[in-house]
Order: structure tokens, then sequence, then C-alpha cells
């Protein structure tokens, strides 16, 4: 089957003259594609960014804290931070040991 050469010169002028009325809604579709996919980077980037710029924050404070340990700090921390209560200690046999009543008390 073949198609009559008036036939196809119809069809031709009709895609073309199709591309014609069509062209802006074509490329706004392939363009709008083309804007969110760089969007979409835009946004991956700076949460990159963003996270990047969070740890080497943190690795900078954490380092601060490093050399600012002193066991005199660390004691003294120790210190401000105890209850006042001794500790009970449990050993292998499931015994408590009362540290607070080492000592006779």
């Amino acid at each position: 089957m073949s198609i009559s050469y008036e036939t196809q010169t119809k069809i031709v002028r009709y895609i073309g003259q199709f591309l014609v009325d069509h062209a802006d809604e074509l490329f706004a579709v392939e363009y709008s594609a083309e804007i969110a996919a760089e969007q979409e980077k835009i946004r991956a980037q700076g949460e990159a960014d963003a996270t990047k710029i969070k740890a080497e924050a943190e690795a900078s404070a954490n380092e601060l804290v490093a050399k600012s340990l002193t066991s005199e700090l660390i004691e003294n921390n120790k210190i401000n931070k105890w209850d006042g209560k001794l500790p009970y200690i449990q050993g292998s046999d499931a015994t408590i040991v009362d540290v607070g009543n080492i000592g006779g008390k």
C-alpha cells in the first residue's frame, strides 16, 4: 500500500503547521524539565554545602574543646556533677558492695 504524493504533501504541511502553531508549547515543556532539573541540582548542592559547613563548624568546636581540656578541668567537672552519693558496685557474683560502708561507716 502506498500513499499518494498529494496525501504525503498534506501530511507534511499539516505537521509543519502543527509545529509552527505549537512551537512555544513544545519548547516550554522541554525547557521546564531543564529548569526543574537545574533547580533540583541547585537545591542538592545547597544542602551539601550546608552539611559541609555544619560538619566543619562542629570539627572546629571539637578541636577547641579538646585543646582546652586539662586534668584539673575534668576533675572540676566531676566534682560539680557529683550528687554526693557514693556508688554501689556490683561484683561478678551479683554481690552489691556499698562503697560508702567501706572503712566501717
